[in-house]
């Protein structure tokens, strides 16, 4: 059995590719947006359809839904199946999610409850995971060189959302202005619950729309797009700059602390002289070791990720990596917290635990055996599989 795999570029396209193939099923790919990023839909539809009509497949599969690939899938009576793993995805709200062709799993529970409501059932809930039989492999290569180049105390791997904020650079009215620090002062040393959705009214919404009018979309959706898009992709963004450059500058006021990035950082380093700034790292080779030979690696999960465990968290702990992690729930049901992994409630508490775990060496070491353990026998991709197909096949 053959299934089409259409591709862009996602870290999580190889390792699935594998689990497929591991079950027996011919994996076959277009790989052309890997490499060309704009990409019109009526190409994506000629790539489909040039495929398509050489053999039968089992299934279409993308990483995130394309409403586009779904509609095409719907007229030729081809199945289509993906897995959303970031948030937010506005194409969740598209009227083509409704497809009947489609079966769409959301790693974000609440994301997947919502677009499963505005569709009528059509998207169920599932978790993300690790390859930890990889990151072993990876791992078995650590040379002295890497012990020195990649140890760290508090290590943070990724991007600082200032190069993503939309409202950076802007020039706000004071109304705006006053509104959105209130809120994120109410908002930023509150985990588990998210003040940001629905907190605006029309007013604000009109500022939004002025201030990044390039990110809102045309177009019927399911639900209030303007709204959707001011919330969770503008001012949930912003805060997640916000979020990061506060709590990795504190911190490095306190310990030492590793930053990899490919954002702009100047300003963080400028305020926070201590701070160590790295270049971005490559996610195969580089990131899989600074996991491992950091003795706390941070998650800092952005506010559009409502309860779900973004797929940091499963890398870190699927390399044998200390985590802590800003409080997720369904991170908090998956694993032990103090067991598997901790979790800050705010920036007063990750200050104390990141000095508790600095100092005893015996503890953090075995939480991080804990949770890799746990991942590598319940959270890896293999795990998830079955999952997919029971929907698929149910």
């Amino acid at each position: 059995m053959k299934i089409l795999f259409y591709r862009y570029g996602s870290i999580c396209e190889p390792d699935l590719m594998d689990e497929f193939a591991k079950l027996g099923l011919d994996v076959d790919t277009i790989d052309v947006e890997t490499e060309k990023k704009c990409i019109t839909d009526s190409e994506r539809i000629d790539l489909v359809n040039a495929k398509a009509s050489t053999g039968e497949y089992l299934f279409l599969f993308t990483i995130n839904f394309y409403p586009v690939l779904s509609n095409f899938c719907n007229i030729i009576n081809l199945p289509y199946v993906c897995w959303v793993v970031d948030a937010p995805v506005p194409e969740l709200f598209d009227p083509a999610i409704k497809n009947p062709c489609n079966k769409v799993f959301c790693f974000d529970r609440k994301e997947a409850e919502e677009a499963s409501l505005a569709s009528s059932g059509n998207v169920c809930h599932l978790p993300l995971g690790t390859n930890a039989a990889r990151w072993d492999k990876t791992l078995e290569r650590i040379t002295a060189e890497d012990i020195t180049k990649y140890s760290s105390d508090i290590s943070f791997v990724g991007s600082l959302y200032t190069e993503k904020d939309p409202l950076s650079g802007t020039a706000p009215s004071d109304y705006f202005k006053g509104f959105s620090d209130a809120l994120y002062s109410c908002q930023k040393d509150l985990q588990g619950l998210n003040l940001i959705h629905g907190a605006i009214n029309p007013a604000i919404l009109s500022e939004i729309k002025r201030l990044a009018p390039d990110h809102f979309r045309a177009g019927k959706y399911l639900i209030d797009m303007d709204e959707y898009i001011a919330t969770r992709r503008i001012l949930d963004f912003h805060f997640a700059s916000l979020d990061r450059l506060n709590i990795l500058g504190e911190l490095s006021d306190h310990f030492p602390v590793d930053v990899y990035t490919r954002s702009d950082s100047l300003d963080l380093l400028n305020k926070h002289p201590d701070l160590k700034l790295h270049d971005g790292v490559t996610t195969h080779v580089e990131m899989p070791r600074i996991f491992r030979l950091s003795k706390i690696n941070l998650n800092i999960t952005i506010r559009a990720i409502e309860t779900g465990a973004s797929l940091r968290v499963w890398d870190i702990l699927g390399c044998g990596g200390f985590l802590i992690s800003n409080y997720q729930e369904e991170l908090c049901e998956l694993l032990v917290p103090g067991e598997d992994f901790d979790y800050y409630s705010d920036l007063g508490d990750l200050k104390e635990k990141c000095a508790f775990y600095l100092a005893h060496e015996d503890i953090r070491q075995a939480i991080a055996l804990s949770g890799y353990e746990k991942v590598r026998k319940y959270h890896t991709y293999t795990n998830r599989m079955p999952e997919i197909f029971k929907k698929i096949l149910g």
